[in-house]
């Protein structure tokens, strides 16, 4: 995890499938705290990463790296591709990191579900903002990139109601719409 934004594409999309698997053993296999400063560092590179597009991921230095290199662009997958499939694999270590943590302090008394704490750590990453995170990559316009997102997030389903209520319901409005009209239209 400390490595991990110096890792490439294939590498890091290789560690984030096994990171999957390591934070949802149980007995817990890594010692894993929201508050250690390593895992704020990977949830916030996790969580810029599922609110990028695939356009703007293209942007990244990462991908940039691949301009002009004929063989990124032979089959089996172009670099669009394998910048969707960084997303949903970004995706599915968030949402499996999220069930290692809610896991951790289900025990505890307290929880910290509110988006940002006070003070000077306003960017601190909470269980609500990677609950919220979470459910909002589900309004990807990606089919793949939505069904992982949903995949994930029945692992962990019912979604505490607090991080629900935070998203949105402008957020929620988006995701009804299409919906909504796509039900009309087999009724």
């Amino acid at each position: 995890m400390e490595e991990f934004s110096v890792l490439a594409l294939l590498d890091r999309c290789g560690s984030l499938e096994a990171l999957c698997t390591i934070f949802v053993c149980q007995p817990s296999l890594v010692d894993i705290s929201i508050e250690l400063e390593k895992t704020q560092n990977f949830l916030r590179e996790l969580i810029s990463v599922c609110q990028m597009s695939v356009v703007e991921l293209l942007e990244l230095d990462l991908f940039k790296s691949m301009e002009g290199c004929p063989a990124h662009f032979l089959p089996p997958h172009t670099v669009s591709e394998k910048a969707e499939h960084y997303k949903i694999m970004a995706i599915r270590a968030l949402v499996a990191l999220y069930k290692s943590l809610l896991r951790d302090v289900s025990g505890s008394v307290s929880m910290d579900i509110s988006l940002a704490t006070e003070g000077n750590r306003e960017d601190k990453v909470t269980l609500c903002r990677i609950g919220c995170v979470a459910v909002e990559s589900v309004l990807c316009p990606l089919k793949s990139v939505v069904q992982a997102a949903e995949d994930a997030l029945l692992q962990v389903a019912p979604v505490n109601g607090n991080c629900v209520g935070k998203v949105g319901e402008h957020v929620f409005a988006q995701f009804r719409e299409p919906h909504c009209e796509r039900r009309n239209s087999e009724s």
